[in-house]
């Protein structure tokens, strides 16, 4: 379905109460968490919602979960690098890099732009530690996008990394590609 945003306000104080219960770090996850206010706001919000967590005390780690790097804006990478209870861990679904295949697949990627990004928040935070998933199988996908995809796994050197296997899903414009 479409992104559904919750209020920043209301995240901050279900955050407190956690933390309040207990809790010492939080998980933020989401289908697409960079989308975060966008889809309401008509801006992104994950800055703002990091930087007014970060402020909580008591809280210990805050960690982000399925950041899409088509998002992922310099204002996010200030934020990840500079809060202090921001952990330096980003999972980023980037599921190719060959560029037919990412086109496709509508990530809204280039090869380019993948390598720029991951080189900048390499450059920026440098203890950062990236998980990233890829998907293997995809239609169109042949001999040299597969080899394209091994190298730069080999070149990028993620520190986590889990490889799926195209699953065809009912009703998705991929569903439809041969």
């Amino acid at each position: 379905g479409k992104h559904r945003s919750r209020v920043l306000s209301d995240i901050v104080r279900e955050a407190r109460g956690l933390v309040s219960e207990g809790a010492r770090e939080l998980v933020l996850t989401g289908q697409d968490t960079t989308y975060f206010g966008r889809d309401t706001e008509k801006k992104y919000l994950l800055p703002e919602l990091l930087e007014a967590l970060n402020s909580i005390r008591d809280l210990k780690w805050i960690r982000l979960l399925y950041a899409y790097p088509s998002c992922v804006s310099e204002v996010l990478i200030d934020a990840i690098g500079s809060l202090e209870k921001v952990c330096h861990y980003l999972d980023m679904p980037l599921q190719h890099i060959s560029d037919p295949i990412l086109r496709s697949m509508r990530r809204g990627m280039t090869r380019q732009s993948t390598y720029q990004l991951i080189h900048k928040l390499r450059n920026r935070i440098p203890d950062l530690a990236i998980r990233t998933t890829f998907i293997v199988g995809y239609p169109g996908e042949g001999e040299n996008e597969f080899q394209e995809l091994l190298d730069f796994m080999q070149t990028s050197h993620f520190e986590r990394l889990g490889l799926f296997t195209y699953s065809r899903e009912e009703g998705s414009p991929a569903a439809a590609l041969d």
